[in-house]
């Protein structure tokens, strides 16, 4: 069988002697420059330099319609704090926005973003794809073998091989994907329920199923069960994924996060009169899964009433 590899032919053309190269789409910008941008290139090691030169600095800037696009993306993420606050900061935020809305700008398609949704989408799924096919990525953090400073794309984005072109296509096709996504049910792999909570089935993106359940191991004292030689071996839903996590290792303590959690309520400790009989669904005697986490404990209801007030 036959199997056809793309071209990886990038086409460039030399600068002029006051011309810079824009960072995205790479086509050459003419003098006068409103926007100069430095990057640090470093050279790769190989068999024949083990010790290549160090960084060399490169000046680019935007052309005008790369610089409307990353004023489009300031605009974006500005509408949307919260997503700004989970980016960590505005710099890598906006990055993130801005090399997505390269992606987009590249093959000439564009989406509406009308919620924190939609923003989360086109940053998880054209960002990586972005960076990689801009043309300051030939440079920083490493230079690749065929960079030259003097030189820029023939044409916006023509810098772009054939691998490039399908890896951007195959990420838009991805984000269409997830924006009609719809939630739906998931149960652990092995069925029954969580292995502290009980709860049975998780609402979840299909895209995000994959590592929605995580497995565990126990022993039967550790969560509330009587003394056995054998470990149990099951599943954590997310809540209580996060409450080891944060506890660090499965035991009353987590368990006790785990309802803290699932309750969300503020405190984040139980007295002991509460924890009495405290006992994880896995080792609770109880065949069923639970609809609502920790529903096998008697006194659960009650014990949130009383959390809540």
């Amino acid at each position: 069988m036959t199997t056809t590899v793309p071209m990886t032919i990038t086409t460039t053309v030399p600068l002029g002697a006051d011309d810079l190269a824009c960072l995205a789409c790479g086509q050459v910008v003419p003098a006068p420059h409103t926007e100069r941008v430095d990057f640090d290139g470093w050279h790769r090691a190989t068999r024949d330099n083990p010790r290549p030169p160090a960084a060399r600095t490169i000046t680019l800037t935007r052309c005008d319609r790369c610089r409307k696009v990353h004023d489009r993306a300031a605009t974006r993420l500005d509408a949307y704090p919260r997503v700004q606050a989970h980016m960590g900061s505005r710099s890598i935020g906006l990055h993130r926005v801005e090399a997505a809305l390269n992606a987009l700008d590249a093959i000439r398609r564009d989406l509406p973003i009308h919620t924190d949704g939609s923003l989360r989408l086109l940053i998880e799924h054209m960002t990586a794809t972005g960076v990689a096919a801009r043309w300051a990525s030939r440079f920083s953090p490493v230079r690749t073998k065929d960079a030259r400073d003097a030189e820029a794309a023939s044409q916006p984005w023509g810098h772009l091989t054939d691998w490039q072109w399908t890896d951007l296509r195959k990420a838009f096709a991805g984000l269409l994907n997830a924006r009609v996504e719809r939630p739906l049910r998931y149960g652990p792999p092995i069925g029954g329920g969580c292995m502290l909570c009980g709860v049975g089935t998780i609402s979840a993106l299909p895209s995000q199923a994959a590592g929605l359940w995580t497995p565990a191991t126990a022993s039967p004292t550790a969560i509330g069960g009587r003394p056995t030689p054998e470990r149990l071996a099951s599943y954590l839903c997310p809540t209580c994924e996060r409450a080891r996590e944060e506890i660090g290792a499965i035991g009353p303590t987590t368990m006790e996060r785990s309802i803290m959690l699932h309750l969300d309520v503020r405190r984040r400790s139980l007295t002991a009169t509460e924890l009495v009989g405290l006992v994880g669904w896995l080792a609770s005697g109880v065949d069923e899964p639970n609809a609502r986490a920790w529903q096998h404990v008697p006194n659960i209801e009650s014990l949130a009433n009383e959390l809540s007030g």
